[in-house]
Parts: structure tokens; sequence; C-alpha cells
């Protein structure tokens, strides 16, 4: 799957992972806001919640944001 699907994931759950942390609920309503297919988003996550954790470490670490 693509890092840019994981990127925008990421960017929908930002604002729910203050309220909720990372969890699987904040997962799936990231992937709804950024319209995307639960398949997709099992596909491009599928260690769930952790999943999210990797995609955020990543993306903190870059110097693209």
């Amino acid at each position: 799957m693509s890092d840019a699907l994981r990127d925008r994931v990421l960017m929908e759950a930002l604002p729910l992972i203050a309220e909720d942390g990372f969890s699987d609920r904040v997962l799936s309503r990231a992937g709804e806001q950024a319209g995307v297919s639960k398949r997709d988003l099992q596909d491009a996550f599928p260690q769930g919640a952790a999943g999210l954790v990797e995609a955020f470490s990543h993306w903190a670490r870059s110097e693209e944001h």
C-alpha cells in the first residue's frame, strides 16, 4: 500500500489521537474521514493501531512536514 495513503490517514488521525490516543477506533475514524475503504485501510495498516504508531514515528522523523 502506498505511503501517500498511509500519510493521508495519519493526517486525519492526528487530531483524533490527541483526544483518544493511538487506537483501532481512531484508525477506523481517520480512514473514514480520508475516504479510504475498509479493505484498503486494512491493507495499509495490517497491524491496526500499531501501524498508526509506526506511520506517526516515520512522519515525526521526516523533514518534509
